[in-house]
């Protein structure tokens, strides 16, 4: 059955501004732009136009990462005019905070909630054959916010309907829709991505609501405390605990990350938020993953499965 997005705009409108951006921030690294959320600068966190470093300045175009003489490539396009920003919290990752060690459960394959700092390049996936990739240039011009994604393992199927169903629109819930969207690939169930983003913001690591966006443990706290909201017929009910987690775990590397997904392919497949206005899933090579993985990205996947799908 298909189901349209439900609320997808956020209610705290005017905190991603007019436009759906973050204000520009001033920072002098990429590295920086990661670790602004530790400690009290969580206001900077996600909201950047910085430069990836200065060889990298310029803007990527399509040339960039896809070979115009390659008849079996294109470039989707850039999403929704104006784009999104500034939806997700990255820092040092507190890794004492998760109650699950990592391989000690009976999870694999688990999908991966990804914290990353999203280039420009990322907007505009390049089709090669059936399959859309990003991070397949050298070039992949600035860091323009901080995202989460939900990254699915091959042997978890991810509906048609959910591409049109998971749109945050322009608010801030990208962790919150990720989470939900994890939940899916668990129970074939839709979830309210709005009301897992506020809750995630309760588990989170920081005190008090002045502040844009959550982190991806905030998001697995949510949904190892309170487990998800489930929408039917266009209605959310909830919450359910036996749909959540029981408990979940930090990945430090890419092997981590592959083994959680219970994948040897050379590539990891990401499901963005962004309903049609991005490709239903895009690939990302394990090289740009290793690259993601030293520049701070923050991952993290379920120990145990939820118990509704035991």
């Amino acid at each position: 059955m298909n189901f349209e997005p439900v609320e997808t705009r956020d209610s705290r409108g005017a905190a991603s501004g007019e436009d759906g951006h973050e204000p520009a921030a001033s920072a002098a690294t990429r590295r920086g732009l990661i670790r602004a959320a530790v400690g009290g600068a969580i206001a900077a966190a996600g909201i950047t136009r910085l430069a990836a470093d200065p060889a990298a300045a310029k803007r990527p175009t399509a040339e960039d990462n896809c070979d115009p003489s390659d008849p079996d490539c294109e470039q989707f396009g850039a999403g929704r005019p104006g784009g999104r920003t500034g939806c997700i919290l990255l820092g040092a990752s507190q890794r004492g905070n998760a109650p699950g060690r990592f391989g000690a459960g009976p999870a694999m394959p688990s999908p991966v909630l990804a914290g990353l700092p999203w280039y420009e390049a990322f907007d505009s996936p390049v089709k090669r054959g059936a399959a859309y990739w990003i991070g397949t240039g050298s070039n992949w011009g600035m860091v323009r916010a901080a995202h989460a994604v939900c990254l699915r393992p091959p042997s978890l199927p991810d509906p048609a309907e959910a591409w049109s169903f998971y749109d945050q629109g322009y608010s801030d819930a990208c962790v919150g829709f990720a989470t939900a969207r994890m939940l899916s690939l668990f129970n074939t169930r839709f979830y309210n991505g709005t009301e897992m983003y506020n809750a995630a913001r309760q588990y989170d690591r920081w005190p008090g609501a002045n502040y844009v966006g959550t982190s991806v443990d905030g998001g697995m706290e949510a949904a190892m405390v309170v487990g998800g909201w489930r929408v039917a017929n266009l209605k959310t009910s909830g919450p359910f605990k036996s749909d959540g987690i029981r408990s979940w775990a930090w990945l430090e590397t890419s092997d981590d990350i592959l083994l959680a997904l219970g994948t040897k392919e050379p590539f990891i497949r990401l499901l963005n938020s962004w309903g049609p206005y991005y490709p239903r899933e895009v690939r990302l090579p394990l090289a740009a993953l290793n690259r993601l993985v030293r520049e701070g990205g923050n991952f993290v996947s379920a120990v145990d499965r939820p118990t509704g799908s035991l």
